[in-house]
């Protein structure tokens, strides 16, 4: 019995050494931590951005002179730029392509402080639901400002580098989602705690990003160059408004105001075709008051020439393109005169000897449309969008009489890009 106390006295002592689940201290984890800057370190060298005329996207060497990214950022297939972490510029091409990523391939093996580029790790295999990610990607333009990492929602500044991470929040069939968004965009690569590649960044935005796995990955690397065959196409839908001169046309003479829409197809970034539709309405103040005329004209019109891009600058990566045209087409064209026809309210009314009351009809006296040919040509500026087009066109058969000069701007945007 006298062993009890002291027994019991020992237990407390045990226990108080030992803290408790309840009393237990849960450090935060953050990927700033020590290990994570290692891996983060290790790979900055072979994380690249790509530059083309329509904006920028990441990617990262799977071989010196090879560069992996989404296909969404190398679809423009001509002028892409590879920007390496110590700033050399280099040119690429695409050289296969499948499942939302590409593979670029550059003149030559590049040199990254004396050493080939260093190509990253496929991981065995992809990463499952809950599994903890890293993206990485490049921001800004060339030259930014010094590299950073975040974790969570910021762990530095804006940067040229920066490092996130998250989960995997669902797996399909050769993708995944993230809650890792990519800070470079479509084209960085997704790591596991090691380093290794569980799969490329296709589509960033919001809160997810969406990734294809590792295998796919693997598969594109190693198969035969995929790319389209077909020179690559752009179809675009253009809407604009301008002011045109119809000259020699009698009532139709002067100023008028134009509204613009068409539609073209832009056939290896090099070729343009389209068609154009056109609405004259005549603005001339002294016709439309004093000589109560009016004026409606139609062009109907083919389009096609030389697309010339401006050389590419990535530091300035505003596309701008210059296009020369030729224009074949028809125009219908009337002009009416406005009428008023007053009418007496008492058909009796002597208008000689007293005041009657009349009611007055205004209307307007058109002619019949016109029909006529049409041919011409112009020049049109078009950067981010915006297009500003100056041109002429002529009745072939009465130059002196019908011809009509415009200068219009607006808007163009692309419906599709193959």
């Amino acid at each position: 019995m006298t062993l009890r106390p002291a027994f019991v006295a020992a237990l407390f002592a045990l226990s108080a050494l030992v803290p408790t689940a309840a009393s237990a201290q849960v450090t935060p984890d953050c990927s700033c931590d020590a290990d994570l800057g290692a891996v983060y370190e290790a790979v900055q060298p072979s994380i690249v951005r790509v530059h083309t005329r329509e904006g920028r996207g990441s990617g990262f060497f799977i071989a010196p002179d090879q560069v992996v990214t989404a296909w969404d950022v190398a679809d423009v297939r001509r002028d892409l730029r590879v920007e390496t972490s110590d700033g050399q510029m280099l040119s690429a091409e695409p050289l296969t392509r499948g499942d939302g990523i590409a593979v670029l391939r550059l003149p030559e093996a590049v040199i990254i402080d004396g050493a080939p580029a260093p190509a990253l790790t496929l991981a065995p295999t992809p990463p499952a639901v809950g599994e903890r990610i890293f993206a990485i990607g490049r921001q800004g333009g060339p030259s930014a400002s010094p590299m950073t990492m975040m974790s969570g929602d910021s762990c530095g500044g804006g940067a040229q580098f920066a490092f996130t991470d998250g989960i995997v929040s669902e797996v399909g069939e050769g993708t995944f989602q993230t809650t890792a968004v990519s800070p470079g965009g479509a084209g960085a690569p997704l790591l596991d705690s090691k380093g290794q590649v569980v799969g490329v960044v296709t589509r960033a935005g919001g809160s997810l990003s969406r990734a294809t796995q590792v295998g796919n990955l693997q598969s594109v690397v190693a198969a035969e160059p995929s790319l389209p065959r077909a020179p690559s196409l752009e179809a675009a839908h253009r809407y604009g408004a301008a002011f045109s001169r119809i000259t020699g046309l009698e009532q139709a003479e002067g100023g008028h105001f134009t509204l613009q829409a068409g539609w073209e197809a832009v056939i290896a970034r090099r070729f343009l075709l389209g068609f154009d539709f056109e609405a004259d309405w005549l603005l001339d103040r002294d016709a439309r008051e004093k000589e109560n005329q009016r004026s409606q004209r139609l062009v109907m019109a083919g389009r096609f020439g030389p697309r010339i891009e401006m050389p590419f600058n990535p530091a300035f990566p505003v596309p701008f393109a210059v296009q020369p045209y030729a224009q074949i087409g028809a125009t219908t064209s009337r002009t009416g005169v406005r009428t008023e026809t007053m009418t007496l309210r008492d058909p009796g009314c002597d208008m000689a000897t007293e005041a009657c009351g009349v009611d007055v009809e205004r209307g307007i006296d058109w002619q019949d449309w016109r029909w006529a040919p049409s041919f011409g040509g112009g020049l049109r500026f078009d950067t981010k969008g915006i297009y500003i087009d100056v041109g002429a066109a002529t009745n072939p058969w009465n130059t002196k009489r019908d011809t009509r000069f415009v200068v219009g701007f607006g808007i163009r945007f692309a419906t599709l890009r193959r």
